[in-house]
């Protein structure tokens, strides 16, 4: 199974949350968000980075240890 996870579309309608619009990696600063944490859920990287960053690591909000990534909707502007 893949470290990096999409969300099913009941759960990105309601349980998923939602990245503003323009929001960019913590990563590398320039993209935008794309895919949260799967163990504190906060969103952080964009897809290059997450492709980097999908087996584990550090969050870069909270510090918290992951072991994989999902993907999130973004809000319309």
């Amino acid at each position: 199974m893949s470290a990096l996870a999409t969300a099913s579309s009941s759960s990105s309608e309601s349980g998923t949350p939602r990245v503003a619009a323009g929001a960019l990696c913590m990563k590398c600063h320039q993209n935008a968000i794309e895919y949260e944490t799967n163990s504190c859920h906060h969103p952080c990287f964009c897809k290059s980075c997450a492709m980097k960053c999908a087996s584990g690591g550090k969050c870069k909000t909270c510090g918290q240890l992951y072991a994989g990534l999902t993907r999130v909707r973004q809000q319309p502007r």
